[in-house]
């Protein structure tokens, strides 16, 4: 697997029509995908503690924009990331001391109109959470939402360089609508596409986006002296062997394959992680081999072994102490039934398997 960012390609398809008034109003939602905290810049204070989630954008042909806002959204009101936090210096060193600590933060929106940039706190469980106090038209033909994780504590709290986890609370899904004059969002909304997003045309809720791609992501603190670097990994299945069933059975072990995972871009210095899963097609938690490729004939069950565990089929696997450069680790097959091998018909047994890594933070 090779992590590269993505590109976002948006096509604007222009006809003339009647339309109410909204209805012509389009949207594009582009969430990072490099999550990172950082120090917080204007309209933050330089001692806020944020990560950049994402990016609205409206485009309005005829400049009427009423309480653009997010709707129908499923993101708690709060946050909670764990990682190191000082609270108090070494008294002989003057250095920080740091423990692992679980802090929280909230959804903002910084947004610009007629001029003045301010942030506004998004509680994702009212639902609906217009993006500016604005009242009235806001007179725009593009008006631009950046959201934002922000902590309650201050940068300083936090160690530059450290990678923390979100450990509570779900960004979830939402929507974006209008309201259709300046009676409000709550009294006028209308739906806007995002991303070509299909809108019903009873006006009924469409197919929600996501906030962010991933929830689990690890957050590294970036400032000038840890600045952020994407790894690239690499992953594939080498020396793939043919082997004997007699050599798997019970507690026996034979090599399947070998498991190669190439680095770079990474700290030579530091070591990295991957959560490594193996599933069959049918996405049981067990394999087995089956008679020419079918499992509809004859299977004969196996264990898959990696790194010393017994792999359960979709549950991932730590794969750790991995450096810049070649990484490589054995799969192996055991606890082969001697008697269902031994009854199994004359020919070739294979099984597919699907593996999916996914890195996570720096150890």
């Amino acid at each position: 697997m090779r992590k590269k960012n993505p590109f976002s390609f948006i096509l604007l398809l222009l006809s003339v029509t009647i339309v109410p008034l909204g209805a012509s109003i389009t949207a594009t939602y582009i969430p990072d995908t490099n999550l990172y905290f950082t120090i917080g810049s204007s309209p933050f204070a330089p001692s806020d503690f944020i990560a950049h989630l994402g990016t609205l954008t409206f485009y309005i042909p005829d400049n009427q924009l009423f309480a653009p806002s997010l709707v129908d959204m499923t993101a708690t009101n709060n946050f909670s990331f764990t990682g190191p936090v000082t609270e108090y210096n070494d008294w002989q060193t003057g250095l920080p001391v740091y423990t692992t600590q679980t802090k929280t933060g909230r959804i903002c929106a910084v947004t610009t109109v007629k001029g003045k940039t301010t942030y506004k706190e998004i509680w994702g469980q009212a639902g609906t959470q217009p993006l500016t106090d604005t009242s009235g038209n806001i007179n725009t033909s593009v008006f631009v939402a950046e959201i934002y994780l922000v902590g309650y504590q201050t940068a300083s709290h936090f160690k530059p360089g450290a990678i923390y986890s979100i450990t509570g609370g779900t960004f979830g899904s939402f929507n974006v609508a209008v309201a259709q004059n300046s009676n409000g969002i709550y009294n006028s909304k209308e739906y806007i596409s995002v991303n070509g997003q299909a809108i019903p045309s009873n006006g009924s809720q469409p197919a929600p986006l996501q906030l962010i791609s991933n929830d689990a992501v690890p957050l590294p603190y970036v400032d000038p002296d840890h600045p952020y670097s994407t790894v690239d990994y690499l992953f594939g299945i080498i020396e793939e062997a043919t082997f004997n069933v007699d050599n798997a059975i019970g507690t026996k072990a034979t090599l399947a394959a070998k498991a190669q995972l190439t680095l770079s871009n990474s700290d030579p210095e530091k070591s990295y992680g991957v959560a490594i899963k193996f599933e069959d097609g049918n996405h049981d938690e067990t394999f087995s081999l089956g008679l020419d490729g079918s499992k509809s004939i004859y299977t004969i069950g196996y264990t898959l072994r990696f790194l010393s565990q017994n792999v359960l089929g979709g549950v991932p696997i730590s794969w750790n102490g991995l450096k810049e450069g070649i990484n490589e680790q054995n799969i192996l097959i055991t606890g082969i039934n001697a008697t269902e091998a031994a009854l199994a018909p004359s020919g070739d047994y294979s099984d597919t398997i699907i593996v999916s890594v996914t890195p996570k933070d720096t150890l």
